[in-house]
């Protein structure tokens, strides 16, 4: 993005597509893997686990409650 905003088409092809139906399909997905996520038994994990499995239920969270 940096480079295409300072003229350098190089890159193009590696901007995310940014389209509310790119977005959504994103959002899904989101979705799909904090479902397979809830599942883990946090418990059963180790510590640093647990902390990892926190910090990425909160980031799919916020994924998917930015959405609406």
């Amino acid at each position: 993005v940096q480079a295409t905003a300072l003229g350098v088409r190089t890159y193009d092809d590696r901007i995310s597509d940014l389209s509310p139906q790119a977005r959504q399909a994103r959002v899904e997905q989101a979705r799909a893997f904090l479902a397979r996520l809830e599942r883990i038994p946090v418990a059963q994990l180790s510590p640093a686990d647990q902390v990892n499995h926190a910090i990425l239920r909160r980031s799919l969270n916020e994924d998917v409650e930015g959405w609406r």
